[in-house]
């Protein structure tokens, strides 16, 4: 047996699995295709959202709510900066879907919050331009994380554990032997007693079927400079959401360079891709409307593009997490994928799929994210 438990795929979710097997003291060897920290996958583009107000559902808070203590875990034992709690704002009718869901889980759930309205908003917040009838949900317990930073951070401190890593090397398959499982690439096979897939947009390729229920969505972020860095600065300006129509959101973020601000549509226009395959230039057409909805909203923003990057959702189709073992596979616990939302949960993930390879059990209710609600996975 060449290791008690691989991880494939040391991206947001595999990273921290990495990093909290090999603080159980388990054996345990991970592998990608790149090297930790890369661009071509959905953990990256320099900010990512941490809240706990939070709309897609209230089974999600208890693990937001473990997930920040691991944040500032990892944060200590790599001596790195990763969250910075700027606050979070999030903005639009109190009739739109995403608003009203965020609300209903800060109050129901006791979360801190406040909300303001447009006047009032602006005068806390003079970077936001507001329509009458607008509000804001302010809620303190949010922030930026560095995706980039926190991904290289947990698989640093797995190798300071003992863990081994393997990169530049694709994994094709892997097999649920019964007693083990077998990780196999283009030159040789791995044996390992229990295995974490956290492969996101790759999954259906490992797996070997193109029959799963997941697509793949490319997503463009772009940098705006501003005119008034200080105003921008997260201790005075938090991470945002903001109604874009009835169903869509779009999104930016505080200035973490003094220069520019990130801004992206989630899940607006997104085109289906091949993961291997994703147009990673970005086009004026994808610019264009991001530019339009930006400088209508925010004050201080200049119109020039300081830069762009592309990345990828791996959707489900519920837009719910899919955490467990594979029907079937019992041996093979899945980490993803997370539906384009997963990563200010990396860590609690992590502790999760460490549950169950180590264990064979966790304490946190996982229910609603069962792979065996999806059909296609009992068929792999």
């Amino acid at each position: 047996m060449d290791a008690d438990v691989g991880v494939v795929g040391l991206g947001s979710m595999g990273s921290a699995a990495l990093w909290q097997v090999a603080g159980r003291g388990a054996r345990v060897i991970g592998f990608d295709q790149f090297e930790p920290g890369h661009p071509f996958g959905a953990g990256h583009g320099e900010s990512k959202i941490f809240r706990t107000a939070y709309a897609e559902g209230p089974e999600y808070v208890p693990m937001l709510r473990a997930a920040l203590p691991l944040w500032r875990q990892l944060e200590e034992e790599t001596g790195r900066p990763l969250l910075t709690m700027s606050g979070g704002l999030m903005i639009g009718s109190l009739d739109h879907y995403f608003i009203s869901s965020a609300l209903r889980s800060a109050r129901d759930l006791g979360l801190l919050h406040r909300v303001y309205g447009a006047a009032e908003a602006e005068r806390r917040w003079p970077q936001l331009k507001l329509q009458p009838g607008e509000h804001v949900l302010w809620e303190p317990r949010a922030g930026v994380l560095r995706p980039e930073s926190a991904v290289v951070a947990a698989v640093d401190r797995a190798r300071e554990l003992g863990a081994d890593v393997v990169t530049g090397v694709r994994v094709q398959s892997v097999v649920d032997m019964g007693d083990h499982v077998e990780i196999r690439t283009a030159d040789r096979t791995w044996r390992v007693g229990r295995l974490v897939l956290a492969v996101g947009s790759w999954i259906g390729k490992v797996l070997g079927t193109a029959e799963l229920p997941f697509w793949v969505e490319r997503q463009v972020q772009v940098w705006f400079p501003i005119e008034e860095p200080d105003l921008y600065h997260p201790e005075r300006f938090g991470i945002f959401i903001r109604a874009l129509d009835e169903w869509s959101t779009w999104y930016g973020f505080p200035s973490l360079d003094g220069r520019t601000i990130k801004v992206a549509f989630h899940h607006n226009n997104g085109r289906r891709s091949d993961p291997d395959q994703l147009d990673r230039e970005v086009h004026a057409s994808d610019i264009e409307p991001l530019r339009e909805i930006a400088l209508a909203n925010l004050r201080w923003l200049r119109p020039e593009v300081a830069r762009t990057q592309v990345c990828m959702y791996c959707n489900t189709p519920d837009e719910h997490f899919v955490i467990g073992p594979l029907p079937g596979s019992p041996r093979i616990v899945l980490s993803g994928p997370m539906a384009g939302h997963g990563f200010k949960f990396s860590p609690v993930v992590g502790a999760i799929a460490a549950d169950l390879v180590v264990e064979g059990r966790t304490a946190y209710d996982i229910g609603p994210f069962d792979p065996g609600r999806l059909p296609a996975l009992a068929a792999v």
